[in-house]
């Protein structure tokens, strides 16, 4: 019903601007930036809109959603980064999974997908890698890949990591450059320089120095 939707503020454009250069130095911190605005019943609609105008980067499509449910969902997510933060890995996945449900029930599928990335990324740290790549596929498998370089280059470079640890060391340069692929679309310095700097070190392993000589340039290249 109605009563659900709360009239939301819309965002004032000095917030609008910093938030666009937030993105092109890090979408990581725009996105936390835009999580934190809708938790405070912020309408970030305008600044999404912006954003996919300027880099074609749909990611943050479940930020629209103007619920009550949703702001409780990016509380969940907020309580369970801190818990992650704080080593409680298995009351962080908990909490990640009861937020994804919200999203979903709320059609917010990117928020979901970002849960379920974070989910994965969890399996990783404890070093249970079948598990985590089990989650960035299924993931991968429901994104819009076209529009969502952002989101997308996120779960190949998980991805991986997972194939790394595992052995599957060609999987795991197709997967770092495909990440690096869609950070160029959106100019993700950063994470060009992580994605290049892990394929170096690959490399370096694999014994292949002269590749990782070539990914190291690369690295410097994009540090800006």
């Amino acid at each position: 019903g109605y009563a659900a939707f709360l009239a939301a503020a819309p965002v004032a454009p000095s917030v609008q601007d910093d938030l666009l250069q937030a993105y092109a130095s890090s979408p990581t911190a725009a996105h936390k930036q835009l999580r934190a605005l809708v938790s405070q019943g912020q309408d970030v609609g305008a600044i999404i809109d912006q954003l996919e105008k300027s880099t074609g980067d749909r990611s943050f499509q479940g930020l629209r959603n103007q619920a009550l449910s949703q702001r409780n969902a990016l509380r969940l997510r907020k309580k369970a980064l801190d818990h992650w933060e704080r080593g409680d890995r298995v009351t962080a996945r908990t909490l990640l999974l009861e937020a994804r449900d919200v999203f979903l029930r709320n059609g917010a599928e990117t928020e979901a997908h970002f849960c379920a990335y974070q989910v994965g990324e969890i399996y990783a740290e404890e070093e249970r890698f079948p598990k985590s790549l089990q989650w960035i596929d299924q993931t991968h498998e429901r994104t819009d890949t076209a529009n969502m370089p952002y989101l997308t280059g996120l779960l190949y470079e998980s991805r991986g990591y997972s194939l790394w640890f595992l052995d599957y060391h060609q999987n795991s340069i197709l997967s770092f450059l495909e990440a690096v692929k869609r950070w160029q679309q959106i100019n993700f310095a950063l994470g060009i320089t992580n994605a290049w700097n892990n394929l170096a070190t690959l490399y370096e392993e694999l014994g292949m120095t002269e590749r990782a000589e070539q990914c190291y340039q690369r690295a410097i290249q994009h540090r800006g």
